[in-house]
């Protein structure tokens, strides 16, 4: 659920234009910097399965 919760804040960041979403919008339409655009998204996706880890870890010790 943690996981689901950070790709949908990035997602409305993205069009509402704040945080790791408004940095993605200018890396990808206004600079065209697409070697910050892939640093950007593999950082989202490893946030993700970090947050992942940590969630199942917490199920599990619970």
């Amino acid at each position: 659920m943690i996981e689901t919760n950070i790709r949908s804040a990035t997602l409305v960041g993205l069009l509402t234009g704040t945080g790791i979403g408004y940095e993605l919008f200018m890396s990808s339409s206004f600079y065209y910097d697409m070697n910050e655009v892939g640093m950007i998204t593999y950082m989202i996706l490893v946030v993700a399965v970090l947050l992942e880890l940590v969630a199942n870890r917490l199920k599990n010790a619970a």
